[in-house]
């Protein structure tokens, strides 16, 4: 499993690759650059080739499994955690797939902010039966009544800039190259190193 912690060491070797171990190199920093080039890559490619479709091409997927459906007394709504932070995308395609554990096959369908004030007197006949939920920051709200005494599945694009260093990294091997030149390029900035050169042979 790739983690942030191996992209960061990644880039060290392609801005030092002659320095020993016992260089001076800033980790911390290196992953949040890579971080920070892959999400705005992840973004910017959705944005330009998928803006009218939820059909993601590329492994920036995640799969979180055990995820609960709450119950908010106060707003009387069932609800769900993001266990992630999540990129910003259109038609909130940083939540890709929900569904039950025990049924993969019957996917949530996601609906608009507004879905719940428009269609308030209607919501059950108008989804025919299937569960629907609205994104709203880092929270899912459903428009029906849910199962508390079984676990979610839920298919994220994670917001590379927020991953802990350990996290798996969902990365497209076919991006990493234009991803770590990015890198480099917000690295030298924030570090003003006055150089534009890097070493092309990037694993991958």
């Amino acid at each position: 499993m790739r983690t942030k912690r191996y992209y960061g060491d990644q880039l060290r070797g392609i801005l030092y690759p002659n320095t020993t171990s016992d260089a001076k190199f800033d980790i911390q920093a290196a992953m949040n650059v890579v971080g920070q080039a892959t999400a705005e890559y992840v973004k910017m490619s959705i944005l330009r080739d998928k803006a009218f479709t939820r059909t993601v091409a590329g492994n920036w997927v995640v799969e979180y499994d055990d995820v609960e459906v709450k119950w908010d007394e106060k707003r009387k709504r069932f609800y769900t955690d993001l266990p992630v932070n999540i990129i910003a995308l259109p038609k909130d395609q940083g939540v890709y797939l929900v569904h039950y554990q025990d049924t993969p096959q019957e996917a949530f369908k996601p609906l608009s902010i507004g879905f719940l004030s428009s269609r308030k007197n209607s919501v059950s006949q108008l989804l025919e039966g299937n569960y629907g939920y609205i994104l709203s920051e880092d929270r899912l709200i459903y428009v029906q009544e849910m199962r508390t005494d079984c676990k979610l599945t839920v298919h994220l694009i994670p917001n590379h800039s927020e991953l802990g260093e350990m996290d798996y990294f969902p990365i497209d091997d076919s991006c990493i190259g234009e991803i770590m030149r990015r890198a480099v390029e917000l690295y030298m900035t924030q570090k003003s190193i006055p150089q534009d050169k890097m070493n092309n042979d990037i694993s991958e």
